[in-house]
């Protein structure tokens, strides 16, 4: 990512919150995983597992580029797979390629295999780096069509299951185990009849699919029943193990929805905190219509945040206490947002340039003072509890984020000599020739000093929360949670998130930045400016470990790195899931999607996902006797934002889109903050 100065020297407390720089780093190339193991080995293999199938592929013309829909001479092809599986010994690699031509194996290929070895081993319930897998495929091979294959196979090798000769299947893989469309499925149905396969299993929603040939729709299922064979509609890796092997997974046990519902003290608090939210909201709303008043000029908020408002004030009066708080934020957030467009204009055409100083300096003022008055609750809580650990961790990722923010304010300011004589002089005017350069500072400043007073009100939740918590149990001491415990996990998430980024790397960044002829850097760059997940993706692998020895010791490091794993593991999922998995339509500075394109798909992954939830809820309870008050909260938050983009679909569907994403997402996060405690603990 780009590089981040040293910020600018504000008070003894947040000063050098950061180095002079993020350390560039090109992660190594890997693979996805949403359910993060967590080491618990209930399989071992004994010896090593040979294992064969056949993977589906699709090869155009060599003359006809990939943008042309149809080409008559596009075919499909079976070749064989061949993988090893082991146990590994300690400290060696646990995936290992053998190509029967020099370099037969592609860059998407290699982050497919890390793909599917972290797939497996979350379903046997594995650490990936336990086990040791080598692969083998006959000549030249790329793409990730086949990750949901190899992740059936290897599964299939841990637990020393044969294959059916007869099954083979195509599919990518998803964050969260489901399994992705692909491309030439009619072609490759086609192939696998051909090679005397009788079950083939295609990614669900793909049933009818559009022929490269023809640039027609085939109803594969018409062309099974004609053909004699079975089309099977995969969902995960579940169901592509049992459709390679015979044999079904046992069902995890789940806690039904009823089962998962807020405590009373907590949707006390959350009810609390919105209308707080809330009412700075419509405070500043006020203000700038006063503002607007005397100049005749300035807008007044934009629909979607007074929409926003008025959908938090309705969820608070109808019980739904985690959509009143993600509402009122997301409401605060842009409200921030729309404030530094004002500040642009109000400088541009009315020369209001002490208004905007003004308005610049008591926002940092806000931000600053929040960050020390915060301090002192980060150095002294600490989760007691594996319970816990969710809570303080996602507070110490607003943290982090708020002081990334404060800092790259800090940094425009620097930057630009012209804004920073702007913030220390009220009666300073730019000259014609600076006020571009100056506006262009203020959008930068303003902007994250917004992200930074947002993280810091969604990170005074979770230590609300904390703090409420043990009041409502009566538990009054405890002991910290060890710090080797921590840091052990913070490395199997980080091993995870920089899978996701390898794959991220090699399905989306290098292609573009081949097909546009530019360097890597810059098609990272383009994406992080508009795409938060994609920018937090990459840089919660790096930001935590910036931070200065004077602000944080050893046990809030342990959490902050901790925090800037998972964070970046579950924004790099948000970002294959989007981008890749569902072919979202992506619109604006913001990166917004308004439309999803592989609708089955996305259908399965609610579902998955919201079911998933229950499933690591009903496993951490069983084993710890409590839940994670974030897994609760954050499962809330993502049913009801699904209920309400399915409400809101039919007459506003970009809105409805967005929100039903934005609800997979914390149903994932109610899934991971589960899965984080069971980590924690064992």
């Amino acid at each position: 990512m780009s590089p981040l100065p040293r910020a600018r020297r504000p008070s003894a407390s947040v000063a050098s919150c950061f180095g002079t720089r993020l350390r560039a780093r090109l992660l190594a190339h890997g693979a996805v995983m949403a359910a993060l193991l967590v080491g618990c080995a209930s399989v071992e293999v004994t010896a090593v597992t040979e294992l064969g199938a056949d993977y589906l592929y699709y090869r155009r013309s060599p003359d006809r580029p990939d943008t042309e829909a149809i080409d008559p001479g596009a075919t499909g092809g079976m070749n064989r797979i061949f993988i090893d599986v082991a146990d590994n010994k300690p400290g060696r690699a646990p995936v290992r390629f053998a190509e029967s031509v020099s370099t037969g194996v592609g860059e998407v290929w290699r982050a497919t295999v890390w793909m599917a070895l972290f797939a497996a081993a979350a379903v046997v319930e594995r650490d990936p780096l336990d086990l040791r897998i080598t692969v083998e495929a006959e000549g030249v091979v790329d793409g990730p069509s086949a990750g949901a294959l190899m992740a059936a196979m290897i599964t299939a090798g841990v637990r020393r299951v044969p294959l059916s000769p007869d099954a083979t299947l195509t599919g990518t893989l998803n964050p969260d185990l489901t399994i992705g469309p692909v491309g030439g499925v009619p072609e490759k149905v086609l192939a696998a009849i051909a090679g005397g396969k009788k079950r083939i299993g295609i990614p669900v929603g793909q049933s009818r699919a559009v022929s490269l040939r023809t640039g027609r729709p085939v109803d594969l299922m018409a062309l099974a029943k004609e053909r004699g064979v079975e089309i099977v509609e995969l969902e995960d890796v579940r169901d592509a193990y049992s459709l390679l092997t015979g044999k079904a997974l046992e069902p995890e046990p789940s806690l039904t929805e009823d089962e998962m519902i807020l405590p009373l003290y907590a949707t006390r608090l959350l009810g609390e905190r919105a209308r707080t939210v809330i009412s700075r909201v419509v405070s500043a709303e006020a203000s700038f219509r006063q503002l607007a008043e005397s100049l005749s000029a300035v807008d007044t908020l934009p629909r979607e945040i007074s929409d926003l408002v008025r959908f938090a004030q309705e969820s608070l009066e109808a019980g739904r206490h985690a959509s009143a708080l993600f509402s009122a934020l997301e409401a605060h957030r842009g409200f921030l947002d729309h404030q530094t467009k004002v500040l642009s204009r109000l400088g541009a055409t009315h020369g209001e340039w002490a208004t905007v100083r003004d308005i610049l300096r008591k926002l940092r003022t806000e931000v600053e003072g929040g960050i020390e008055a915060t301090m002192p609750r980060w150095k002294s809580e600490t989760a007691w509890a594996a319970t816990e650990v969710p809570l303080v961790t996602d507070s110490f990722d607003g943290l982090i984020q708020a002081l990334r923010g404060l800092a790259m304010g800090d940094k425009a300011a620097t930057e630009r000599p012209v804004l920073e004589r702007l913030l220390l002089d009220r009666n300073f005017v730019p000259a014609a020739q600076d006020v571009r350069l100056l506006l262009e500072g203020v959008s930068e400043y303003a902007s994250n000093l917004a992200v930074a007073d947002s993280r810091l009100l969604s990170a005074s939740v979770y230590l609300d929360l904390l703090a409420a918590g043990r009041v409502h149990t009566g538990v009054t001491t405890g002991n910290p949670m060890p710090t080797a415990v921590l840091d052990d996990v913070a490395a199997q998430y980080g091993r995870v998130a920089d899978a996701n980024l390898g794959y991220v790397e090699a399905l989306l960044v290098l292609p573009a930045a081949e097909g546009l002829k530019e360097v890597v850097e810059n098609i990272r760059r383009r994406i992080a400016s508009s795409d938060a997940d994609f920018r937090q993706a990459y840089l919660g692998r790096v930001l935590p470990s910036l931070l200065s020895e004077s602000l944080v010791g050893g046990r809030e490091r342990s959490y902050a790195m901790l925090s800037g794993a998972v964070s970046s593991f579950l924004a790099s999922a948000a970002v294959i899931s989007k981008r890749y998995s569902l072919n979202a339509e992506i619109v604006g500075d913001a990166g917004r999607v308004v439309a999803i394109r592989h609708k089955a798909a996305f259908e399965s992954m609610l579902r998955l996902a919201e079911r998933g939830a229950r499933e690591a809820a009903a496993a951490c309870l069983s084993e710890l006797g409590e839940l994670p008050i974030t897994t609760l909260l954050e499962y809330r938050l993502g049913r009801e934002l699904d209920e309400f983009g399915r409400r809101r679909h039919e007459r506003d569907p970009a809105t409805g889109v967005s929100a039903r994403l934005q609800g997979l997402n914390h149903l994932w996060r109610a899934y991971t903050h589960a899965r984080l405690a069971l980590a924690t603990h064992r």
